[in-house]
């Protein structure tokens, strides 16, 4: 078996990326029409006020299940489709394609976990900022005696507002910024282990190899 390279490995994950877009997109126009008819047969509309919980909820809940089906699914067969577009295979020690429990562990390694850990690390940052920055507000309230707010009051509230705006732009990249970490960790993961193994595949017993052409007889 030749072990894939990360040049071929990194450009069948591109792939993956751009046709999961794409099954995302076909999916919400199913499930995004049935949610607005859902939230109208209970007498409300479909909006973030009335159901900001609910849309967070159907759209994580969409996304799980259409990347679980499409990655799982396909490794099971022996590769993604972005994969056998670039000449890979996912198999096991065995050189036989892995089992779905090979292929979930595979999964949630190599896609859940990673995806998880920067939303769930900026969430806590934005969470303890956003009570620290509140506490810091300026008061702007009058004076006895006097008519308007002093100058210093709104000044230091303008520049409070300055301030958690540009935190806000840092939260906002802190997710980014971490994931993109954790691809460049695992390329590097990848370049240095003898058989081009990332931590996913270390976990779930796979390897992805250079799918061989069947021979045509003479």
């Amino acid at each position: 078996m030749i072990h894939a390279n990360l040049f071929r490995r990194v450009l069948s994950f591109l792939l993956d990326l751009l046709i999961l877009g794409g099954l995302l997109a076909l999916t919400a126009i199913v499930w995004m029409p049935a949610a607005m008819f859902a939230a109208a047969a209970l007498g409300s509309r479909w909006d973030w006020a009335g159901w900001g919980l609910g849309m967070v909820g159907v759209f994580v809940a969409a996304v799980l299940v259409v990347t679980a089906a499409y990655l799982v699914g396909g490794v099971t067969r022996g590769g993604t489709w972005g994969q056998r577009l670039v000449g890979l295979a996912v198999v096991g020690r065995d050189g036989m394609a892995p089992t779905i429990s090979r292929a979930l562990t595979r999964y949630l390694m190599g896609f859940l976990v990673p995806l998880a850990l920067p939303l769930l690390v900026s969430v806590v940052a934005a969470t303890s900022w956003e009570a620290r920055h509140a506490a810091r507000k300026p008061s702007l309230e009058i004076p006895a005696g006097q008519l308007t707010v002093p100058v210093e009051a709104a000044l230091a509230d303008r520049q409070w507002e300055e301030a958690g705006r540009r935190a806000r732009w840092w939260l906002e990249l802190l997710p980014w910024v971490l994931y993109a970490g954790e691809l460049g960790l695992m390329a590097a993961w990848v370049m240095i282990h003898p058989e081009r193994r990332g931590w996913h595949d270390q976990a779930a017993g796979t390897l992805v190899v250079v799918r061989e052409r069947a021979s045509t007889p003479p």
